[in-house]
């Protein structure tokens, strides 16, 4: 068997250090599994594209699907977490001041904003195939995700997928989006031959996070029945989110029109910049 440069996400390599602070036990478990104490291997870093981490970590997820036959990496797994907050400036003094003993500082009129308290989970979402699938007068199919709140504000599609009717696709999906989108769509489309290509609908999925939230380990594994008109027709999919917490807020400045003294719009066609605008954050999709 050839050797492998196994790389550990950051939930496990947290774990594992954990367990190395007790050396005795350590060195105790790890020679009852192995004939000798696990090596841990931190000189290397780098994780960048060809490196050894790198190379290292793609092995580790083939030998680990193959081994389990589930993925390596979930969502958050390979989060290390925000870099801590700078430190607060010191107050500006002047020499005057300094000589007195007496601080003085320069302040600014500010106002106390209340926004909405938002939460932001991370999602890995795999689509690994399907079975059962109408093949008649069909070039391809199409995976779409949407939200189950307000779907027509994101619609994110995967470039077309084999057909067949037992195809393996394997197609990941990363993204990090608020609670408050309800969850995601999963739907399947096929496109029929031709030159016009049209479109036809097979099933949607709906998967909130409050289910997936409720299932041990947050992640879930399986087949879900596309349409109640084909029977035979299924997908299968592995999702998996972190717990929520806290969201950033996104502010932009919209074009708007003036705003008079009343709060009331004014009849103009002359628009401005300045008002501050918050909007739901989806970000970091991506179809791999």
């Amino acid at each position: 068997m050839r050797s492998i440069f196994c790389v550990p996400t950051y939930d496990i390599d947290l774990m594992w250090h954990s367990h190395q602070l007790k050396p005795v036990a350590y060195a105790q478990d790890t020679m009852t599994l192995l004939p000798k104490v696990l090596e841990h291997d931190d000189i290397d870093s780098d994780r960048s594209q060809g490196q050894k981490q790198d190379t290292g970590f793609h092995m580790t997820c083939e030998l680990w699907e193959n081994m389990y036959g589930v993925k390596y990496e979930r969502a958050g797994v390979l989060y290390k977490g925000e870099p801590p907050s700078p430190l607060p400036p010191l107050e500006k003094t002047t020499s005057h001041s300094m000589s007195q003993g007496v601080p003085f500082s320069f302040s600014l009129p500010h106002q106390d904003i209340y926004l909405t308290q938002r939460k932001v989970l991370q999602v890995y979402l795999v689509i690994y195939g399907a079975k059962g699938l109408p093949t008649k007068k069909v070039s391809c199919f199409e995976v779409r995700i949407s939200t189950i709140q307000e779907p027509k504000k994101f619609m994110l599609k995967a470039r077309p997928l084999s057909y067949s009717p037992n195809p393996l696709w394997n197609k990941v999906l990363t993204m990090e989006c608020e609670a408050s989108t309800g969850g995601l769509i999963v739907g399947l489309q096929s496109r029929s031959s031709g030159i016009f290509g049209r479109k036809k609908l097979i099933g949607c999925i709906p998967i909130t996070w409050e289910k997936l939230l409720d299932v041990p380990g947050l992640a879930l594994d399986q087949w879900f029945h596309l349409s109640k008109d084909l029977i035979e027709a299924k997908l299968h999919i592995g999702m998996s989110v972190t717990p929520p917490i806290a969201a950033p807020y996104l502010f932009r400045a919209r074009k708007t029109r003036h705003i008079g003294d009343d709060l009331r719009t004014l009849r103009t066609r002359t628009t401005n910049r300045g008002l501050w605008m918050t909007r739901t954050i989806i970000q970091k999709k991506k179809f791999l």
